[in-house]
């Protein structure tokens, strides 16, 4: 019997490969960073050569590091960033630009456009309602216009386009199958949620040819074999999927209003929504969480930029800790933040305040104010942040407050965090053993359809490792929440 399961997870700032055995305890692991280009400011491009370098790297290095066999690994799942793009020449799989990203904006005059499009309002409504200057209908529809020859080619049917799962799984195969999932397609905004299959009429009202798109598959799928010459034998590929929607799947969330909250570089808190896509509410689209022949999940979302990279600003701009591992004892070192509040608006807001020029700041400072104060409230900012999501989504859905949250990403290993949204939210918060969430649904949907796994398996594949419920400091944290929401308020629509 095979013993492992193979897991790249392509991120923003890196590439990992993980090997799991069948209980998804890690045996092996490798990481390689990847480069941000900003060749322009509203541009954030990566090089797709490096992407699929860097990950072929990482592949090798893992089976070299764990002293694994690769004839005893039984399949592959990767788990992606989502909404991050590249067109290629059919003719070669030669790229034709370098991939712009999910933070990029070169989409914003096009953005205004659609929105001033009362005709695409009114056929595309939910598509009109949920769209963004990052999406690809913004940022490709504005590419094709500069590009006279990216135009022609598309026009003559010589482009395949994808994003970053499409890519790595063309480019792994040896461009033997040109394939996405239903949770990549459907954060494009570019898929029908009732067919779940390219939205043909939408894509061409756009200007955009919907021959170039890839083939929408299940998340556990044959996506093909791992080319030979990577690691010395053919492996499958079996499951594909997007980051945050194998974050909720791995943490067991598959039942209607079940919540998680990734906290990486930011922070997605996201809502099961159950298997029927239900309209759209207010900036909170319905997009799909996963398609399998014998369930869909649809799901709703909010994305907080600043989490992590608060903490990263913390200590290489502001030069206020020194290393992460002093974090906990600086923030427990005080009771409080000591009437200090940060606006975690580095990267602007999303949902629920939508503003892109609102800028961070430490308010209510003065002349008691310690380090361990300023520090703390960064942290105390991120939880409110995730609990001013999670309010918001239930005022809009009209749901009361889950049961449950559940955690995870490298933010979480601090203690604070988890315990303030329990306070603030009034509900359990539990930690998982392992917070790498992402990679282990893809090794789980790699594992379904292989036969390792099945649905029912989910749940008890989950460890949990911490319970946090709301304690004595319940009352004051959510008093200094509502006081946190006026606060931030003071730092939006920052132009002069």
């Amino acid at each position: 019997m095979k013993k492992y399961i193979m897991v790249i997870d392509e991120g923003t700032t890196g590439v990992r490969t993980m090997i799991f055995d069948r209980a998804l305890n890690l045996q092996a692991k490798a990481y390689e960073t990847l480069n941000l280009m900003y060749p322009h400011p509203d541009f954030v491009e990566q090089s797709p050569a490096e992407v699929y370098e860097r990950t072929v790297s990482t592949i090798k290095k893992a089976v070299l590091a764990g002293g694994i066999d690769p004839k005893e690994i039984e399949c592959i799942g990767i788990s992606t960033q989502r909404v991050t793009w590249v067109p290629w020449r059919r003719s070669d799989g030669e790229p034709l630009m370098n991939m712009a990203t999910w933070m990029d904006r070169r989409g914003i005059p096009r953005h205004k456009e659609l929105k001033a499009d009362k005709e695409f309002e009114r056929r595309f409504p939910e598509m009109y309602n949920s769209i963004q200057p990052q999406h690809i209908a913004c940022g490709l529809g504005w590419q094709l216009r500069q590009d006279e020859n990216l135009r022609r080619m598309m026009d003559a049917g010589e482009l395949m386009f994808g994003t970053v799962d499409t890519w790595i799984v063309y480019k792994l195969t040896r461009g033997k199958v040109f394939a996405s999932n239903a949770s990549n397609a459907g954060t494009t905004r570019l898929i029908d949620n009732r067919t779940l299959n390219w939205n043909v009429e939408a894509i061409k009202y756009l200007g955009i040819n919907p021959d170039m798109f890839p083939e929408v598959k299940n998340e556990a799928d044959d996506y093909g074999m791992l080319d030979k010459d990577i690691l010395g034998v053919e492996i499958p590929i079996t499951g594909v999927v997007a980051d945050q929607q194998s974050a909720l799947f791995a943490q067991a969330c598959l039942t209607p209003w079940t919540v998680k909250s990734t906290n990486g570089t930011g922070s997605f808190v996201t809502f099961n929504l159950g298997d029927r896509s239900v309209e759209g509410k207010g900036p909170y689209a319905s997009i799909v969480g996963w398609k399998l022949p014998n369930q869909v999940r649809f799901m709703a979302e909010g994305f907080l930029p600043t989490a992590g990279s608060a903490l990263e600003w913390l200590k290489n701009e502001a030069h206020l800790i020194d290393e992460f591992g002093e974090l906990h004892g600086i923030i427990h070192s005080v009771p409080d933040s000591g009437g200090v509040f940060f606006s975690p608006a580095l990267n602007g807001f999303r949902a629920p305040l939508n503003d892109a020029t609102a800028k961070a700041g430490f308010l209510g400072i003065s002349g008691g104010v310690k380090k361990a104060h300023l520090v703390r409230s960064v942290v105390e900012a991120i939880a409110f942040a995730n609990a001013h999501v999670i309010e918001d989504i239930g005022k809009w859905f009209h749901v009361e407050k889950p049961e449950t949250v559940k955690i995870s990403g490298g933010v979480a290993q601090e203690e604070l965090l988890g315990q303030l949204i329990a306070n603030v939210v009034g509900t359990k918060v539990e930690k998982p053993v392992s917070l790498e969430a992402s990679a282990i649904g893809a090794a789980e949907f790699a594992g379904i359809y292989t036969g390792i796994y099945t649905l029912e398996d989910i749940p008890r594949l989950l460890t949990v490792e911490k319970v946090y419920e709301p304690d004595a400091n319940a009352q004051k944290d959510a008093e200094t929440y509502e006081k946190w929401k006026k606060v931030i308020e003071r730092t939006t629509k920052w132009e002069f």
